[in-house]
């Protein structure tokens, strides 16, 4: 349920089947008072995202919102002591929660408020302006810029650690779907303790072959605990012709539903995968659409190192395989997409060799980028912001205008992405070629706009497949760390 200043709002959880298959029911009134609902065994998360009278854009946070992953006196409850309802108001909102590691989430809904029914006095009508109380700090906090969850902290905090002597799911959530925009990779995100798992203190994300259970021509897949949109292509695909299902599957990581910040330090050991057109993503992306979809709210990448033992251009140019490095940030309006990408070429041993501490620090004036406490990436937008870069200098209304100099990197960001992705658009440039075990170079078998582009991939597995070897394509992390600035 939802509690709105003393209204309570019946958001809640309807029942629960032995599919584990949630069905949510809103009343169409406000309650003061009761309204109680009880927990229910595999809970572990209820979120709840409104505003009042006006109609949601898409995922967005909304005016009315919180992720809640802890029962309180054996009920799912969300307070916000700020809104007076009125007979009259309408609610729109959208609803999330997650059973046994699975989410499931009601879109597009709204209820008009009829009546206030319940015990209890009436609320002042005369309209107030909202307050957020804000949270209890200890006396030795320190002030600082970061924000977690919303709410503030203390500087230098610890605000969020995790060393995977298991996979804690008070921590992560599967995001569980078909990849699409705008990378389009070839690649299921499932749950699967095949793609998934820890072992030894070690987390480790691992590609495998859906061929090895589908056939990718003739049948269809339909994601168990899919947490995309509901029948939609990102649940559930046919094969047909030459437009394939997705090759690979791998497993994707996020703390959106229970962590999230804005500023702060980030350290990640880490060792990157090895294996023709396989890469992995440490990355930060917004916890709702601020800015827009896609990349107009912007990404922050940690690391990325591409499998491919070397990788060389038509042209010529540097060489674009494991022993190249790359972190920045990526941004974009529309079909314009810029990267604020920085790189570190090696010499000798590839970042899949081993273990390395990849370091973020992000200010609201800048962002810097290090390894092993070696700084080699530092980002800083100039006097106009990001707006000004002339990618971008013919878009009308640019939302980031309305946000700070560094926007779109100044809402909070959850740690997204731990994960492997098989190649996909624009990772892998066209016109380039890797190298082969045995001497010499094979082309990239795909276009990046090409129609055919994941079967063509499919079709060359000969090629690729061997260089998959086993544990060493698997994104393998020791830790995860985020201090407050």
């Amino acid at each position: 349920m939802t509690r709105v200043d003393g209204h309570v709002v019946q958001g809640v959880i309807k029942s629960l089947d032995c599919a584990r298959d949630v069905v949510f029911d809103c009343c169409a009134h406000a309650h003061i008072g009761g309204g109680e609902e009880e927990d229910e065994p595999g809970i572990e998360l209820f979120a709840f995202h409104g505003n009042v009278n006006k109609p949601m854009e898409g995922l967005e946070g909304g005016h009315m919102s919180k992720d809640i992953i802890k029962a309180k006196n054996g009920r799912w409850v969300f307070e916000d002591l700020r809104v007076r309802l009125k007979v009259g108001d309408i609610i729109y909102f959208w609803l999330y929660v997650q059973v046994d590691g699975l989410g499931y989430r009601r879109d597009d809904q709204k209820f008009t408020v009829k009546e206030l029914v319940g015990e209890g006095p009436q609320p002042d009508p005369t309209p107030v302006n909202p307050v957020t109380p804000e949270p209890t700090l200890p006396a030795t906090c320190g002030s600082t810029l970061t924000t977690v969850n919303g709410g503030p902290t203390c500087q230098g905090k610890l605000i969020f650690e995790d060393n995977f002597d298991g996979l804690d799911i008070s921590k992560w959530q599967y995001d569980v779907r078909i990849a699409g925009s705008p990378n389009n990779e070839f690649v299921a995100y499932t749950k699967s303790p095949e793609n998934c798992y820890t072992q030894n203190g070690i987390l480790r994300v691992k590609p495998s072959l859906l061929a090895d259970t589908k056939d990718l021509t003739k049948d269809s897949l339909v994601l168990d605990g899919c947490t995309g949109l509901p029948d939609s292509a990102e649940c559930t695909k046919k094969a047909i012709a030459w437009d394939i299902l997705p090759p690979v599957l791998s497993s994707r990581l996020q703390s959106k539903q229970t962590f999230s910040f804005c500023y702060g330090k980030v350290e990640v050991r880490a060792k990157l995968p090895a294996g023709d057109w396989i890469y992995p993503e440490l990355w930060l992306t917004p916890k709702d659409n601020w800015y827009g979809r896609d990349y107009t709210s912007g990404q922050i990448r940690l690391a990325m190192s591409r499998g491919n033992k070397d990788i060389i251009l038509k042209e010529g140019g540097p060489d674009l395989g494991s022993k190249r490095l790359e972190a920045g940030c990526v941004l974009g309006l529309g079909q314009q997409v810029h990267k604020e990408m920085y790189e570190w070429n090696r010499q000798g041993a590839a970042w899949c060799d081993n273990f390395h501490v990849y370091t973020l620090v992000w200010t609201p004036e800048h962002m810097t980028f290090s390894v092993d406490g070696q700084q080699f990436a530092h980002i800083s937008p100039s006097n106009t912001g990001f707006a000004s870069l002339s990618d971008f200098s013919s878009v009308r209304d640019n939302p980031w205008l309305k946000g700070s100099n560094i926007a779109p990197f100044d809402k909070e960001v959850s740690l997204y992405r731990l994960l492997i992705n098989v190649t996909g658009i624009g990772d892998f440039p066209d016109n380039c070629s890797t190298s082969l075990p045995s001497g010499g170079f094979h082309p990239k078998p795909w276009k990046n706009t090409g129609a055919k582009a994941k079967l063509t991939f499919w079709q060359d597995k000969k090629m690729w497949y061997p260089t998959w070897d086993g544990e060493n394509s698997a994104l393998q992390v020791d830790y995860v760390k985020v201090w407050a600035l």
